[in-house]
């Protein structure tokens, strides 16, 4: 049974709180659900984190892509930046133990494109391969944002004071960095 709820936190109690207009006889268990979140956010939102969580992602920076790309000295800039934001496919840009997002995969392409190729850009859609350049431009272009990534990430890691006592708040933080090294290294694996 679904239930309309209303969740947050409350200033006057210092605590979170969820409230439903639907009655239930006292000492009965509710169930909620917390949705489909990753670490990050259920840390952030509610305070605690899951083992082995299938919805942990690392978030890319659309902008980081961008200087990925000009660092490599893509041309076109402009028109790949036009199509590629009036697709929405700067939007929801991740990796996760499974590699990169669709959508993070369809921008590296598209940035990688030569003008022949931006011309029928919609290709990239079915998973058509444009060329074998694109292909290794566009794996540079991924390459080159994760390993600044990877560089923040290993930076990070040794920020922390080990051991950590567990179910502490930092040992949480900690599990969430090591996570996200994880992905970025399987990513990394990917395009390689």
């Amino acid at each position: 049974i679904l239930c309309q709820v209303e969740a947050g936190y409350n200033q006057e109690s210092g605590c979170y709180e969820i409230h439903t207009g639907d009655t239930y006889r006292k000492h009965s268990q509710v169930f909620i659900s917390y949705g489909n979140h990753d670490n990050y956010h259920l840390l952030v939102e509610y305070g605690f984190t899951l083992p082995d969580n299938p919805n942990d992602v690392f978030q890319v920076e659309y902008n980081d892509v961008l200087n990925a790309a000009l660092s490599l000295g893509v041309d076109n800039m402009e028109k790949k930046k036009e199509i590629i934001q009036q697709q929405s496919f700067h939007r929801q840009l991740v990796c996760s133990m499974e590699g990169m997002s669709w959508n993070l995969l369809l921008v590296t392409r598209i940035l990688a494109m030569n003008w022949t190729e931006l011309e029928q850009w919609k290709l990239v859609l079915t998973g058509f391969a444009m060329s074998d350049r694109n292909n290794t431009l566009s794996r540079q272009i991924a390459r080159t944002f994760l390993t600044k990534y990877i560089k923040q990430n290993q930076d990070l890691i040794t920020k922390f004071d080990t051991p950590l006592s567990p179910n502490t708040v930092e040992s949480m933080v900690f599990s969430i960095v090591q996570t996200e090294r994880n992905i970025l290294q399987l990513t990394w694996t990917s395009v390689t």
